[in-house]
């Protein structure tokens, strides 16, 4: 069954990369979404997958993300939104 998350969180650093990184985690575990991200706003992630990869790719962004604050997780009560992929935004204003 495909579940939807909110993943938010604040990080060290945003120009080490992690962002592609990401990315390339969510096509392996097969997870669709987008990232938004910049230094004012932290880190903004809807994402959809199977139960099970979902929890894998929160797993890996807690391993790999370095110095994060204020992390959530908030699991979504609604229909996926049928992403295609997995995208990433920079906003840098």
């Amino acid at each position: 069954m495909t579940t939807c998350s909110m993943i938010t969180f604040h990080r060290a650093t945003y120009d080490d990369g992690f962002g592609f990184s990401c990315m390339q985690a969510a096509y392996k575990l097969g997870i669709r979404g987008r990232m938004d991200y910049s230094p004012q706003q932290g880190v903004t992630i809807l994402a959809e997958g199977e139960e099970e990869s979902l929890s894998a790719f929160i797993d890996w962004i807690n391993q790999h993300a370095g110095l994060i604050n204020h992390f959530n997780n908030q699991q979504l009560n609604r229909q996926p939104f049928n992403y295609k992929e997995f995208d990433i935004y920079r906003h840098t204003a």
